[in-house]
């Protein structure tokens, strides 16, 4: 019980991204989008390398790239998210 209670918050953090990716399934990714090269969200190396040879085009395609996390997943939602809001504004 004790472990249960002391994982309970991370656990509903993790739950909640899982239902944001879910939602956000078929959000188009900006074919103009440079892996490469973009510094405002936090992927690896090897995440950027695989997102610029596969260019997905979803991010539910981009979840589906071996080797590609979901933190990565859940980083590039958001950036995508916040660039799209900015760009509205």
């Amino acid at each position: 019980m004790k472990i249960e209670a002391s994982y309970e918050s991370v656990l509903s953090y993790q739950l909640q991204e899982i239902k944001e990716v879910q939602q956000d399934e078929a959000l188009q990714l900006p074919h103009e989008l440079d892996y490469l090269t973009i510094r405002d969200v936090s992927l690896s190396q090897e995440v950027r390398e695989k997102l610029h040879l596969s260019r997905p085009q979803t991010i539910g395609a981009a979840s589906r790239i071996p080797g590609v996390t979901p933190a990565a997943i859940i980083n590039l939602l958001r950036f995508v998210r916040s660039t799209r809001q900015s760009r509205q504004q």
